[in-house]
């Protein structure tokens, strides 16, 4: 049942306005195409046959826009936010994952890879007495480079990552995993073991040809470096501080359908062999998937605000080669760097696999024209965005890097300059995305985010983009759902750079020791804990690579926002996880004697007690001179009784500065909430509304001078609704 607080009638007829002005308000998100990209792009398409892709493209940092065209294989209408399968990308993030393990001094380029003293001595060969002496000299620079002595257009094997295709196909390769007498498909291990019994190609160092298989490799290096697996390093040191949210090694069955992946390079186009290729078989070549939202930020940490590789190993990754070969060294045009390939021009790019759907990732390394020559006419790049990247659905341009080149000559740069929306926030906010919003009308309109559902793997890497965007993490809190974790976020821009407002760290799944070590580690450089948020983790385990659900202990998981110093200096915090209901009682009324008040107070429903169980986080301020806060802790309300009460606070000059919501044993939902009077800002308090009206009315009250400081997730009657609080 909805709440109806008595003072929010006028809010009511206000959201009636605003959604009958939602059909009249154009949807956010125009871009600096101008009508002849688009036509450009669509004509692109037609002309090679492609079924649909993805665009983006950046200058100065900034994003100019990104779109989709087209549909996919299935039909579905392309977007922005579409995930595509990014084959020969994943050789990029290995590349810049064994760069950041050298500039950390945990590896060189010199080093040996196979053999006695090899980075990875473990894997022995299937077979001893076929192996190619040659084999022992391959170092890690030669794998980046693709000179170490495998050519995937070289029989009989050719590419082993494909050999199932193959068979499948009928093409005359051997069958890898019948004379090892295993199952497809063949972990990377085994499948190493395979391949380095037999010869080589050439002699590692003194040419370059493709492999798949030397990136395999190289994701092995970088699990014997790193003591990680391979996925949950560029997890931890690519995704997270690009944040590439949107970015992993395999989709969710919901999305796999979506997903067009590998077309057959003997003329089976446009075939998709989704079911016939393990992602995680191919991890560290092929295995990735993204949008090009994440690319547009792996393209500018990586080459442009060095939160990847600093200057020495950027210049080091681009290097024709670490080993000074005359063979790789001669002056030609074009060269394979590490993970990407580049030209004597300062142009870096990465296509897609031979097997792949085409593809383009595009960053121009010259420095803009200096302001001397701005008065001369500017060069045709000068005009140009610095990076783009195009994702499509299907298999067809032999020269994409020059078709990408010129539909870039439609794209109206000018943008880059302009205080107009930054297109991100299309990818970071729900809010942004709304009929109704309009970014021409104010700026204050601007300064929030809302996104309803970041799945618990994504959070991390989710708030680093926000940040990166310039925004803070004003709220978090995780969503009521049976099936698996995620978490409601929202952001509000940084207007002064005051590092107490941009510097936090988030840390999520943690148990009860795991918070108080973050808690302390972090103390010690400064950081505060000033928002705790417990709640019950659904985990995903992998078994034999398929993702499966589970429920996680009964035990509750704990979140919390770490802030550089988050409180004033002198300010006395307390914290607690685990009490119940009679302990925690005793323990309010010994911090309020004590003058302490209540800034979080998150509760789950513990099972085996068959109460609730409190997390909390109280302070004391420094200045003794001020009067006590006061403060009134609830929980166990029903939507109707935090309606009601809320508007009897305000009238005892209390106002809501903590509100959350839990599932307790019956299934239904109860509120907690801490009234103080710490502030005397004018605030409202909107229950009972679907995700789009939530946005519509969250909308219409940032025009009016609200904002929202609250937005708790609630089920009730098996319908998802949400708890707004509003302030001035």
């Amino acid at each position: 049942m909805m709440c109806k607080p008595k003072y929010k009638s006028a809010s009511r007829m206000a959201l009636s306005l605003v959604m009958a002005l939602m059909a009249v308000i154009s949807e956010a998100g125009a871009s600096p195409t101008s009508n002849g990209f688009d036509k450009a792009f669509h004509g692109f398409l037609y002309e090679h046959g492609y079924k649909g892709g993805a665009v983006a493209a950046m200058k100065d940092g900034r994003l100019l826009f990104a779109e989709g065209f087209g549909e996919d294989r299935v039909g579905q209408q392309v977007s922005a936010h579409s995930k595509f399968h990014v084959s020969s990308l994943a050789k990029s993030f290995t590349s810049v994952a064994i760069m950041r393990l050298v500039r950390e001094n945990r590896i060189n380029l010199t080093d040996r890879v196979f053999g006695a003293g090899g980075l990875l001595e473990a894997i022995q060969p299937w077979r001893e007495e076929t192996v190619d002496p040659r084999l022992r000299i391959i170092t890690v620079d030669h794998l980046l480079r693709h000179s170490c002595g495998w050519d995937v257009d070289q029989g009989p094997l050719y590419d082993p990552l494909l050999n199932k295709l193959y068979l499948a196909r009928g093409h005359n390769v051997p069958d890898i995993a019948r004379q090892m007498g295993e199952a497809h498909p063949l972990d990377p291990r085994t499948l190493i073991s395979y391949v380095i019994s037999q010869p080589l190609d050439f002699a590692p160092g003194t040419k370059s040809a493709y492999s798949n298989m030397a990136y395999i490799v190289l994701g092995r290096v970088v699990e014997a470096a790193s003591k990680m697996k391979y996925e949950d390093f560029v997890a931890k040191y690519i995704l997270e501080p690009c944040g590439m949210w949107n970015t992993r090694l395999d989709l969710p069955p919901s999305d796999q359908d979506f997903a067009a992946l590998f077309t057959d390079r003997q003329g089976d186009k446009d075939q998709s062999l989704f079911r016939d290729i393990d992602m995680r078989s191919v991890d560290s070549a092929l295995g990735w998937f993204s949008t090009v939202y994440d690319l547009m930020r792996f393209t500018r940490c990586t080459f442009e605000t060095g939160q990847m590789l600093n200057d020495q190993h950027l210049e080091l990754m681009l290097a024709r080669s670490a080993h000074g070969s005359p063979e790789l060294d001669r002056r030609t045009e074009t060269w394979n760097a590490a993970g990407f390939l580049t030209n004597t021009r300062g142009i870096v790019w990465q296509d897609s696999d031979a097997h792949a759907d085409d593809l383009i990732l595009y960053h121009d390394m010259r420095p803009p024209k200096a302001p001397a020559e701005a008065s001369s006419p500017p060069k045709r790049r000068d005009t140009l965005p610095e990076s783009w990247v195009i994702l499509l659905h299907g298999k067809s341009a032999n020269h994409i890097r020059h078709y990408s080149y010129n539909l870039m000559t439609f794209v109206d740069t000018s943008e880059a300059s302009s205080p107009r929306e930054n297109p991100f926030l299309l990818d970071l906010s729900d809010l942004h995305r709304h009929p109704s919003w309009n970014p021409d009308l104010a700026w204050s309109w601007r300064q929030m985010t809302i996104r309803y559902r970041v799945e618990e793997h994504e959070v991390s890497a989710y708030m680093d983009a926000l940040k990166g965007e310039g925004f803070d993490v004003q709220w978090f809190t995780s969503n009521p759902d049976e099936q698996h974790t995620s978490f409601l976020v929202m952001g509000k821009r940084v207007k002064y750079p005051v590092r107490a407002r941009y510097d936090f760290v988030f840390k999520h799944g943690m148990d009860h020791r795991s918070l108080l070590k973050n808690k302390l580690w972090l103390e010690r450089s400064g950081y505060n804990i000033t928002q705790l948020h417990s709640y019950v983790s659904r985990s995903s385990t992998t078994d034999g690579g398929n993702k499966k659900s589970k429920w996680a202990k009964e035990d509750p998981s704990f979140a919390a926002l770490f802030r550089y110093q988050g409180f004033p200096l002198g300010t006395q915090m307390k914290y607690g996880t685990g009490h119940l209901t009679d302990p925690y009682k005793k323990l309010v009324q010994m911090y309020h004697e004590k003058n302490f008040y209540p800034v979080s107070q998150t509760v789950t429903w513990a099972k085996s007690q068959k109460s609730e169980e409190f997390a909390f986080v109280f302070i004391k301020r420094a200045d003794a001179r001020k009067p006590r806060t006061k403060f009134n802790q609830l929980y166990d309300l029903t939507s109707n009784e935090l309606a009601q009460v809320t508007a009897q606070k305000t009238k005892e000059h209390l106002r809501l500065t903590y509100l959350n919501s839990y599932e307790v044993a019956s299934g239904k939902c109860r509120f907690s909430a801490v009234f103080t009077n710490s502030t005397q800002s004018r605030g409202m308090l909107e229950m009972g509304q679907a995700q789009d009206k939530t946005s519509a009315m969250t909308i219409l009250n940032m025009r009016m001078g609200l904002a929202p400081k609250f937005m708790v997730p609630y089920k009730e009657n098996g319908t998802m609704k949400y708890a707004v609080y509003y302030e001035e």
